[in-house]
């Protein structure tokens, strides 16, 4: 009897040694990226719905998320940033403002650059995706609404990954998309009214832009403070589904947040641009 008492605690010694060198090997990246595979084969079960990867999506839909995930924010954004600086600083020759001497008021002229800024780029930017999803559709069709995108919340200080229908996600992503891009027209207009000029302008616009999302990515103590700069949002997919708080680990970097700092951020520097616009008058009078 003390024999087997005795095999029987060497035994379990050994398995609880044993349990505790796999659990030192067992990286909790791949136990979390199996748990939500486990979710999306679950909720593909549970709809039905085709299989369709998530890495590589194909179909309209899914293919217009991931191309607004990861490469039309960086790449419409540089884009963006050059159109606009040619049009906002056209106007000015050798540093003197030409619309000053057009018959409108300045809030009118103010209203007809934005306007025009907002168009232009609104206008390009629904042409590329139109075209994408156009694309995607004919070679392997439309997608589905319903299909599963994974998101992420932190939940008592805990980050919890869901699944959730794309359609949930379109509407949030259209308007933050809406207000990063007036956000980029007015803070190019603002520089273009401090510089006069073309290249001060471009260089300034991407290193506060671009430059700052690098130093954010780059620098961990600035994913502290990234809910709160404008620049962040310009990512609306990552923004809506919580990947972006879940990267920096920033519970505060989320759909409502973006909101609130790109429309304070577009009001704030609407207001530094008629500052501006004063002082230079009142200089020159």
């Amino acid at each position: 009897m003390a024999v087997s008492l005795y095999a029987y605690v060497a035994k379990k010694q050994y398995e609880k040694k044993h349990l505790e060198n796999i659990a030192d090997q067992v990286d909790p990246a791949q136990v979390t990226e199996t748990n939500n595979k486990l979710k999306f084969f679950a909720y593909l079960k549970d709809k039905p719905l085709a299989y369709e990867s998530q890495d590589m999506p194909v179909t309209g839909i899914q293919f217009w998320l991931h191309l607004n995930q990861q490469y039309l924010p960086y790449l419409f954004t540089l884009v963006a940033l050059f159109i606009l600086t040619l049009l906002l600083t056209e106007p000015y020759h050798q540093q003197l403002d030409l619309t000053r001497l057009n018959p409108i008021s300045k809030w009118r002229q103010a209203l007809t650059e934005i306007s025009a800024g907002l168009i232009l780029l609104g206008g390009s930017f629904l042409v590329i995706n139109l075209l994408m999803i156009i694309a995607a559709t004919i070679f392997a069709g439309a997608g589905n609404l319903a299909f599963p995108y994974l998101t992420y919340k932190f939940v008592n200080g805990r980050m919890m990954t869901n699944f959730v229908a794309c359609d949930n996600l379109i509407l949030p992503i259209v308007v933050l998309q809406f207000l990063g891009l007036l956000f980029l027209v007015v803070l190019v207009r603002f520089l273009a009214k401090i510089f006069r000029a073309q290249l001060p302008t471009l260089l300034l616009a991407l290193l506060l832009v671009l430059g700052v999302n690098v130093a954010v990515i780059a620098v961990p103590m600035l994913r502290k403070v990234s809910a709160w700069l404008p620049v962040t949002y310009l990512n609306a997919v990552d923004t809506v589904s919580g990947k972006l708080g879940m990267l920096y680990q920033n519970p505060q970097l989320n759909f409502r947040a973006g909101i609130i700092v790109l429309a304070g951020s577009i009001v704030i520097i609407l207001v530094l641009t008629v500052i501006v616009e004063y002082t230079y008058q009142n200089s020159k009078a």
